[in-house]
């Protein structure tokens, strides 16, 4: 009897760890999924035709980098448009910190400008390159706006 209920109780375990993965994904409203394939999984590499180089996969890579780019700097863009139009509301009544943040905002703007036209002409040599400078005033464009942003809320 004794072996009876461990045997049971082993099935149990082995019956909930193999359904732990289902009650999982359920509660978060779907069924189990299959996982995504990775690169390593079912592939013994990328299939070149004559003609192909080894360049093709990261052009794509950098099509698509570009493309999320020219979004980001056109939603960035949108919101400085519109903290512009508070600025011309509040005039000359805006403080030295607010005006200062603002122009600030405005030199970075063009120095993301400068870095997103050098990303568009880059090649594979200067890629991650201008990749990384873009990035950078990216992220400070987007500082230097939070911040201007905060004296017009």
């Amino acid at each position: 009897m004794k072996r009876c209920g461990f045997l049971t109780l082993m099935l149990w375990v082995a019956v909930l760890v193999m359904a732990w993965p289902f009650a999982a994904n359920s509660e978060q409203g779907g069924a189990a999924q299959k996982p995504e394939p990775t690169e390593m999984q079912g592939t013994t590499g990328p299939t070149r035709q004559s003609g192909e180089t080894s360049e093709e996969p990261k052009k794509e890579e950098r099509e698509s980098f570009k493309a999320d780019a020219r979004k980001t700097v056109g939603e960035l863009n949108r919101g400085i448009a519109a903290l512009g139009e508070e600025v011309k509301k509040s005039g000359s009544n805006i403080g030295a910190e607010a005006k200062s943040s603002w122009d600030e905002v405005k030199e970075k703007r063009k120095d993301v400008r400068r870095q997103y036209k050098a990303l568009q002409s880059a090649g594979e040599a200067t890629w991650d390159s201008a990749k990384s400078e873009f990035n950078r005033s990216l992220n400070d464009l987007r500082k230097a706006y939070d911040r201007a942003a905060s004296y017009f809320k």
